[in-house]
């Protein structure tokens, strides 16, 4: 169509605009126009070219994509360099995946509390579901000296917030019995 090459013109020429303009017509399954292996080309194009700030948002996005998309992007990019170079910029989002990354690959103590020390500098700098997983990590020492009156603290930062969860575990009497 016209408005397809339009944006590939536009992609030529470097705006990133387009690129989204082309996500949104190749990336959608069961569409006309749907094309997983250009969609995959976008995004990893894209991840190279955005600023730090936007690579949270736009690695959520590769997450919610059609598996075929997905997979193949996360063959091709490095998912924790990503969010580590957004984090180390002061992104509070990156700074939660990086440590939630991290966690679930960790085999050690030294990486346990890395993995911790990213979700908690996340949660100081106000990021409300990092804060519930500081808590978390808190109550059950997990990279982190256990400690139930930290973790009530967390909690109940992340209920002012508005998380409910943490609401009703924070006026829990005990905290480490969640899950």
């Amino acid at each position: 169509s016209d408005q397809i090459e339009f944006f590939e013109v536009g992609y030529k020429a470097g705006s990133i605009t387009a690129i989204h303009r082309l996500l949104e017509t190749f990336s959608k399954p069961g569409t006309p126009n749907y094309n997983p292996g250009r969609s995959a080309d976008l995004f990893v194009d894209l991840l190279g070219r955005i600023e730090p700030v936007d690579l949270p948002h736009t690695l959520a996005r590769v997450a919610s994509a059609a598996p075929a998309i997905s997979s193949d992007v996360y063959a091709r990019v490095d998912v924790e360099a990503l969010y580590l170079t957004s984090a180390e910029d002061g992104s509070p989002e990156a700074m939660l995946e990086l440590g939630k990354l991290i966690r679930a690959r960790a085999v050690s103590a030294d990486e346990l509390a890395e993995a911790t020390d990213w979700i908690g500098k996340s949660a100081k700098l106000g990021d409300v579901d990092a804060m519930v997983a500081y808590a978390d990590a808190l109550a059950f020492g997990i990279g982190a000296e256990a400690s139930r009156e930290q973790a009530l603290v967390w909690l109940t930062k992340a209920a002012e917030a508005g998380n409910e969860e943490a609401a009703a575990f924070a006026g829990s009497e005990h905290p480490e019995a969640r899950g």
